[in-house]
């Protein structure tokens, strides 16, 4: 590629594009997360399929829909979705919003420059505008969500097939064979059989048999010489053990890089805290695994002086055997804390290690053993000990509201742990059995205000499937109000009220609330979500956004509705391309959202995207036929209605019913 005016290299090993056009542009992009290298993938199926037709041509890419599967199975590891119903549209999408966005590149990292604040205070790229518009038209698209055609238009750029190389495989030259090899490789590691070890099976019978003689030593002497064997094997086994543990060289870990960083890192120390392996070998303790990392959490985010990842993404990783350095590199974060639970009867054992990813080394391990019923000390020890780690330095009141622990009964917080499982499922079954466990812990713990904070949530959220507003409203009323009045400190509780009293559109009081909970724990993405969400709805747009990219920021492998909220935000503040942006990433995380619909398509209608505006439309109704213009009328929250005709007018023009 030496002496080549103008090329592009997509390197399949390090999942890296590399453009060179001068002067029209010059870039160097990192796609370093399995999502992004999916659409890296996608960018080279489409491209090898131009060079197969030896011409700058528009691909059906609906006709690769098993490439495209074993991407997403494999590359992708199915970060957006599963279903192969779902790959067109996700494409679709990103091909014409994510990918030609140079400024915020969500889909990518740019090497070897850093994101500055524009004037918006938006972190971005900064280009000039002819870099950008270059970048931008090489995603042509053609077609819709089910039909599909897609071009990767280097001709306008004067860059030929011949100079588009792919790279993979232990060469670093381009290869004709590259993409073939690549997609191989991929068919080869989803069909390899587990690792077999094999066994050698001795026949002892087969084994000469010698006749007994006189010369032989009595049966005492060989019992004797038999023991003094078997203390000379020991010897030698416990010599061996002893260098093993002490003497034995340990396996560097991986350092992560900084220059990988999906997200700049914080100033305060930040920490990923990883759900904890469940070892005992009872699937019923998956709870009380979960719990204890969760618990964790919680009393870190309490902390001013430090960075503490969301529950959501820290367990992304559950189960999956990821490194340390990967970790850091995806979370933005440069502490990874890992733990195990063992158990034995009544007796629990966790094993916890936290790990510096930055220089490849741990801080501290420590192993922690208790009975089941002095347990819940242990989560708040760890979290002392990591904040002792870090020099954290608390302020005053922060030991006592973070480090002491939210119930002292082991079966309030193993019931605790099971509701948050079951709210996570995001079912209806999942919430009934969210407020069976939550009446059983104010039964167990009625001084507690987890349980009586839980119930307000559950009222909360069954308005949310639709039940009577007055009634529920009423009872999570009452139960948040009953939890305030037991502990004060509680920010979840705040942030219940600051929404309730948001449904009552009191918007003075909700964001007061919303502020207090952030107070109480500044690392709480959902405080942070809550707030945004308030302040949206009292049309206080800018902090809203700040709030949401916050919260997202603190959960960086967030749910939908992290997305949905800050799309809602940039809606009603008049950003439509970035409202856009924001949405479709709600949309491939939870393709069946209908809200998030509704929104994309007065979006379209607004943005004069006639086509794309009705499918939106036609969607959400199927999911939800509720939602119709009277609907948005009544249910209209925002302080004014300033912006409300101007929503009605677009959902009339996308195909709304009255």
């Amino acid at each position: 590629m030496v002496g080549t005016a103008k090329f592009i290299r997509i390197d399949l090993n390090q999942f890296m594009l590399q453009i060179s056009c001068k002067p029209d542009i010059e870039l160097n992009l990192h796609f370093n997360t399995p999502s992004r290298r999916f659409y890296l993938s996608v960018i080279a199926l489409v491209i090898n399929e131009m060079k197969k037709k030896n011409s700058s041509t528009s691909i059906p890419i609906q006709n690769h829909l098993d490439e495209l599967a074993l991407l997403n199975k494999t590359v992708g590891k199915e970060a957006g979705s599963s279903k192969r119903e779902h790959l067109l549209p996700r494409i679709y999408r990103k091909w014409k919003d994510a990918l030609p966005d140079l400024e915020k590149a969500p889909l990518f990292k740019i090497i070897g420059r850093k994101k500055r604040y524009d004037d918006s205070m938006d972190k971005v790229y900064l280009f000039s505008e002819k870099e950008k518009d270059n970048w931008a038209n090489l995603f042509e698209y053609m077609g819709s969500h089910e039909n599909v055609r897609l071009k990767f238009a280097t001709d306008k750029l004067s860059i030929g097939l011949k100079d588009i190389k792919i790279i993979f495989g232990e060469s670093i030259q381009p290869s004709a064979d590259a993409w073939e090899n690549f997609t191989g490789h991929l068919k080869q590691h989803l069909e390899e059989p587990p690792d077999a070890t094999p066994h050698n099976h001795h026949d002892l019978t087969s084994e000469p048999v010698q006749e007994a003689t006189a010369s032989q030593e009595p049966a005492a002497g060989k019992r004797k010489q038999r023991i003094r064997f078997a203390l000379v094997g020991l010897a030698a086994t416990f010599v061996a053990l002893l260098y093993w543990r002490y003497y034995q060289p340990v396996e560097p870990l991986e350092v992560a890089s900084i220059d990988k960083m999906a997200f700049p890192l914080p100033k305060n120390p930040s920490v990923a805290v990883l759900a904890f392996d469940n070892m005992t070998g009872d699937p019923n303790q998956e709870y009380f695994c979960d719990g204890i990392s969760d618990e964790i959490i919680t009393a870190l985010s309490r902390l001013n002086e430090i960075f503490v990842v969301a529950r959501n993404s820290s367990f992304f990783y559950k189960g999956k055997p990821v490194k340390a350095s990967q970790i850091s590199e995806e979370l933005g974060v440069r502490y990874v804390l890992e733990g195990s639970v063992r158990s034995a009867g009544d007796q629990f054992r966790i094993t916890a290690q936290l790990i510096d990813a930055l220089e490849g080394r741990h801080i501290w391990a420590k192993n922690y053993d208790q009975n089941y019923g002095n347990i819940l000390k242990i989560h708040d020890d760890i979290s002392l000990s990591i904040a002792q780690s870090l020099r954290i330095k608390l302020i005053d009141g922060e030991q006592a509201r973070s480090f002491n622990m939210r119930t002292k009964n082991p079966e309030v917080f193993y019931k605790h742990a099971q509701a948050q499982s079951n709210f996570q499922k995001g079912t209806r079954e999942g919430l009934d059995r969210y407020g069976q466990l939550a009446q059983k812990i104010i039964d167990i713990e009625p001084e507690s205000e987890i349980g009586y904070r839980l119930m307000g949530w559950y009222h909360k959220f069954l308005m949310d499937w639709g039940a009577s507003r007055p009634e529920n409203l009423k009872k999570a009323f009452g139960y948040a109000k009953k939890a305030l009045s037991l502990n004060e400190s509680d920010p979840f509780t705040h942030s219940l009220l600051c929404r309730l009293y948001l449904m009552k559109r009191e918007y003075d009081t909700s964001i007061e609330l919303g502020k207090r909970s952030i107070e109480l724990q500044p690392n709480g993405s959902q405080a942070h979500l809550i707030l945004s969400v308030a302040l949206c709805y009292a049309e206080d747009y800018d902090a809203s956004i700040a709030h949401c990219k916050k919260a997202i920021r603190l959960n960086p492998l967030p749910a939908y509705h992290y997305y949905y909220c800050l799309g809602r935000s940039y809606y009603a503040k008049g950003q439509y391309d970035d409202a856009l942006t924001a949405l479709n990433q709600a949309y491939e995380l939870a393709p069946d959202f209908a809200p998030t619909h509704m929104l994309l398509a007065t979006t379209y209608s607004i943005l004069g995207r006639k086509g794309e505006a009705r499918s939106a439309a036609k969607r959400a109704i199927e999911l939800a036929p509720h939602i119709t213009v009277s609907f948005i009328k009544e249910t209209w929250l925002y302080r004014t209605r300033t912006g409300m005709e101007i929503t009605i007018e677009a959902m009339r023009r996308a195909g709304f019913p009255e």
